[in-house]
């Protein structure tokens, strides 16, 4: 083996080469790994390992040389004028108590305590642990702990935190959520072995959220190009490592808000379980496609050799959107005829392609047509499409007298003998106008496929299509989908594993998983920290969901800080709160006794607000806005030290709805300002993105402009009853917080009628 296979570089996640240094700092690595440059000792340094070298006649690379020709830290690219002082002042050592990697440069300061008296009444300080515990057991800096052990909100720890090495701030957060001390030190401490303890460290799978080691050229340059923000993309923090390792014994759930980390979890987990069994048939699913095609990239990101199925029952992983993964599992299937007549009542001779039904006009053809003797607020088809897959399909009905009869739990409508008489003939109307036009609405395709599958497995010994069932975005999953995912995987270990946060439920309504099969009872988990976005603008979003109710009542054996809550027990046939699934463990808005808020470990500014009647000036204010952002990323391009590596393409302009998205592209392009409007159209490099808050789930931006927030984005209808009304303002409120969240790390919003979630 050369000498260039065995070099080691490391370099810290989150760090920015200056672009303008970017093939020098290549450059300079290729002859390091060639044993072509000599690095010198820094005169006067504080750390004896210290080098600092030019690799141009701008720029000098420091570096810390761990092991001699074996294993290098890239600590800094930098100006040569400034690079011997940051280099003499450069310290790396392991945390005597856990082990961490900790850089500093200097001698380590004294952190500001808290020098202001709580006042009376101002809550209870954050973290209940004692100086001595975190300094003792936790390894946290002294300063540190004795301010922490005082302060009363996030901000002030992270103000408090300024300066000392990042993991101490994450650990402090970690307790501050509600882990527990011994929880918190099993999650950081690493084991340090023999002399070549900082190697070892930085090796460790505990440092893998830190720290990207390169052992080839490529890999390095790979690095440089996508820099901060692409790291984020597939970024996992040591205490979510486990849901990824650990091995279940039936279906499984992990909540959490924005930002939590839910489906990275579930592509390293997804990777983890290829790896271990290259035959295992793995789906990996989403609400919709644009989401799978981000978990695809996701994927081959995290291991470009991972086999990527193609189809459904295919070794590898099998990425797609969950209508996308019923239309498979359905079409030519040679048990779909018998599916259609067991679920529709309909008959074909087979079934090739699947023909969807435009419910926007078949639902309203039909109530105009037989919707006779209808109360005047249950003539809509937002109604009707909520029944239809809420209560008609689950129970498999397809005679009036079966509906007369049938549980509406969760329904607020009550409805009479008379009255459900005339939603069925309605319903009736639809399927046979369905029935000629031989199409199935996006309801029904799902509820056909698993029963398509169910028959399948009964005639072929219980085979099924896949090994394991990976979810993500599980909040907007409809009732057939929930049947279908069931159906795909044999009841057993690992079989399914289920990402939601019901905060961000932003289509579908909530639903009782043990109602379709799906028992997560002493098998869910929520994640409460955020790794992504600041806590500014972490805190502006999660104002929009006060005052919502997101949860239902917890069953036994779901609770806890780190335990997400039970579905809801039925409450009887008819009426609201029955059906109701809890939020991402109720920490933000639930208003349950003792549970925290989701929090964050980053700090930034305070997102940017305007407000004006003009519609001009807020156009106006949008243009000068994005124009400062777009500055700031090239000026950082060019060799700022600010968010380099950050492309245009992760600046968002995000409206309530089509219209709007629209009309803030086109007076944007007439101020001048280059932008790319994205609907199904994947993104492009190198462009400002516009596009709807609905488009935008699932997407991370580093800067995020929200338009016109006042506008009403659901359509009428919807509010057909009191319950129906309040999960459109649970879903409207959602769609903000959505929007809101999708900003790493600087948020604007303008308005001219201000919304009333805001």
């Amino acid at each position: 083996m050369n000498q260039a296979n065995q070099v080691t570089i490391a370099l810290q996640k989150g760090y920015e080469v200056p672009l303008a240094a970017r093939d020098a700092t290549i450059a300079h690595t290729t002859r390091l790994r060639a044993g072509k440059v000599t690095l010198e000792s820094v005169p006067g340094a504080l750390d004896e390992r210290v080098r600092a070298t030019r690799i141009d006649d701008t720029y000098s690379a420091i570096m810390v040389e761990l092991v001699p020709d074996r294993f290098y830290y890239l600590h800094r690219v930098c100006e040569t004028a400034s690079a011997a002082k940051i280099a003499a002042a450069l310290q790396i050592d392991t945390n005597p108590v856990t082990g961490q990697i900790e850089v500093r440069e200097g001698e380590p300061r004294a952190l500001a305590e808290a020098t202001a008296a709580p006042e009376e009444n101002a809550g209870q300080p954050l973290i209940t642990a004692s100086v001595a515990e975190l300094t003792g057991q936790l390894g946290i800096d002294e300063p540190l702990a004795r301010a922490a052990v005082t302060v009363r909100s996030l901000p002030e720890l992270v103000s408090a935190a300024q300066g000392a090495p990042a993991w101490q701030l994450e650990a402090l957060t970690t307790l501050a959520g509600g882990r527990s001390l011994a929880e918190t030190i099993e999650t950081y401490r690493i084991e340090p072995e023999g002399d070549e303890h900082l190697v070892r460290g930085m090796c460790s799978e505990k440092s893998a959220s830190r720290y990207f080691l390169s052992n080839k050229n490529e890999e390095l340059a790979r690095a440089i190009d996508e820099g901060d923000f692409a790291s984020w993309r597939i970024f996992l923090h040591p205490d979510q490592r486990k849901y990824v390792k650990q091995d279940t014994n039936g279906p499984y759930r992990l909540t959490g808000g924005a930002g939590t980390g839910k489906s990275i979890i579930l592509v390293h987990r997804a990777v983890r379980l290829a790896r271990v069994n290259p035959q295992a048939r793995i789906v990996l699913t989403t609400f919709t496609r644009n989401l799978a095609d981000s978990l695809t990239q996701q994927v081959r990101q995290l291991d470009p050799q991972v086999k990527i199925a193609e189809r459904l029952g295919e070794a590898g992983i099998y990425v797609c959107g969950a209508d996308q993964l019923a239309n498979e599992a359905l079409t030519g299937n040679e048990h779909a005829p018998r599916a259609v007549q067991e679920v529709l009542g309909r008959h074909v001779s087979a079934l090739t392609r699947v023909g969807i039904t435009k419910d926007s006009y078949a639902w309203p053809g039909a109530i105009k047509s037989s919707g006779y003797g209808l109360p005047e607020n249950l003539a809509s088809r937002f109604f009707f499409e909520s029944e239809y897959s809420r209560v008609i399909l689950p129970q498999n009905i397809l005679q009036q007298r079966e509906y007369l009869r049938a549980r509406r739990i969760g329904r607020g409508t009550k409805l009479g003998r008379i009255t459900r008489a005339a939603v069925w003939r309605v319903i009736e109307t639809y399927r046979l106008a369905a029935a000629n036009e031989e199409t199935y609405s996006f309801s029904e395709v799902p509820f056909l496929a698993a029963r398509a599958l169910k028959i399948g497995a009964e005639q072929d010994a219980g085979r099924r299509q896949a090994d394991h069932v990976l979810i993500d975005e599980a909040q907007d999953l409809q009732p057939g989908h929930w049947q279908m995912m069931r159906e795909l995987v044999a009841p057993g270990p690992n079989d399914i594993f289920i990402a939601q946060d019901d905060h961000q439920r932003i289509y579908g309504e909530r639903i009782v998983l043990k109602h379709y099969g799906i028992e997560v009872r002493g098998r869910s988990r929520r994640l409460t920290l955020n790794y992504r976005t600041t806590a500014e603008n972490l805190e502006y979003a999660m104002r929009i969901l006060d005052g919502g109710d997101y949860a239902a009542p917890l069953e036994d054996g779901e609770a806890g800080s780190e335990g997400a809550g039970a579905e809801a027990p039925a409450a009887g046939a008819d009426g609201p709160g029955a059906a109701g699934e809890p939020g991402a463990g109720g920490s933000v808005g639930t208003g349950r006794p003792g549970e925290e808020r989701y929090r964050s470990v980053r700090s930034g500014t305070a997102p940017f607000t305007f407000h004006s009647d003009s519609s001009q000036e807020r156009i106006s204010c949008a243009a000068k806005t994005i124009r400062g952002w777009v500055n700031d990323i090239k000026q950082s391009a060019n060799g700022g030290l600010g968010r380099g590596n950050v492309g245009l393409e992760n600046i968002g302009i995000l409206a309530p709805n089509v219209r709007v998205r629209d009309r803030i592209a086109s007076a944007l392009s007439e101020c001048g300002v280059a932008i790319q409007v994205v609907d199904r159209n994947p993104v492009r490099a190198g462009v400002p993105v516009v596009m709807s808050m609905h488009r935008s789930k699932g997407i991370e931006f580093s800067r995020v402009l929200l338009f016109e927030v006042g506008e009403i984005s659901m359509p009428r209808g919807v509010d057909y009853d009191d319950e129906a009304r309040r999960e459109a303002e649970l879903r409207e409120r959602s769609l903000l917080y959505v929007a809101a969240s999708r900003a790493r790390d600087e948020l604007a919003v303008i308005w001219g009628k201000k919304s009333k979630y805001l």
